[in-house]
């Protein structure tokens, strides 16, 4: 079975690392930069949840992340949410992206297993309720 390579191996540990004691606004004021940066560098950005849109804009909108997106594709978009393809399948093509010029970022190992099979590479950043799960098939954690 392929082992995906862990995130402490390929990044530096302050990345790497969650930082449970940093304020929530400070994480997300960290993530509103990187957003920034590849959007500059001229990368899309694409939101491909589950959940449906009434959840996920709302969400997207309070801490003032909406704006950095250029597509939000929900289930409420798709014939079939995570595992299936649909999801990442429906983002690539509002970027106008080919899939296997694209990367996924993913807790889940729902949401790696639909990345793959769009044919996305998939970097897995497990949350605290996925941190045990096996996200082996992923490209990259």
């Amino acid at each position: 079975m392929h082992q995906a390579p862990r995130v402490e191996e390929s990044v530096p540990p302050a990345v790497a690392q969650p930082s449970p004691g940093q304020p929530l606004q400070d994480r997300i004021g960290r993530r509103k930069q990187r957003l920034a940066g590849g959007r500059v560098a001229g990368l899309g950005t694409a939101v491909a949840s589950s959940s449906p849109r009434s959840w996920v804009e709302p969400h997207l909108e309070r801490f003032d992340l909406l704006r950095h997106f250029d597509v939000v594709r929900t289930r409420d978009d798709v014939a079939l949410a995570k595992p299936a393809p649909d999801l990442f399948l429906a983002a690539c093509h509002a970027l106008g992206v080919d899939p296997a010029d694209a990367v996924a970022l993913e807790d889940a190992a729902h949401g790696a297993t639909a990345a793959r099979a769009a044919g996305l590479r998939c970097v897995v950043v497990p949350n605290r309720l996925t941190v045990l799960s096996d996200l082996s098939h992923a490209d990259l954690r």
